[in-house]
């Protein structure tokens, strides 16, 4: 793409990801928000137990907050924020999570 964004949505595109690719998915979040941006994650579906097992079953696969902070974090992504959606429907209740989260990679 060559761009970098002010925000970015990412609506469970990170549970499509077989665990041994989501370092790249971190690190392409990395280049794809600008400094100062944000990123709003929907993290389904939240299982802490499964979310670092290699041999997981997916899609979906199993994932955590921690998961995404293992693989953003690296790349200047701080967590803003993290609260169960008001707008979950039933089946999905308690199995997902709003997180955002904001870019600062310059030294100030």
């Amino acid at each position: 793409f060559g761009q970098q964004f002010d925000f970015v949505f990412d609506y469970t595109f990170f549970c499509a990801i077989p665990p041994s690719k989501r370092e790249s998915w971190g690190a392409r979040m990395g280049t794809l928000v600008k400094d100062g941006g944000k990123l709003l994650t929907l993290v389904f579906p939240i299982d802490e137990e499964n979310a670092f097992n290699p041999d997981a079953s997916g899609p979906p696969f199993p994932v955590s907050v921690a998961y995404y902070e293992k693989v953003l974090c690296p790349h200047g992504f701080v967590k803003l924020s993290e609260e169960a959606s008001d707008a979950s429907v039933s089946p999905r209740k308690d199995k997902e999570l709003v997180v955002w989260w904001e870019k600062h990679t310059s030294k100030l």
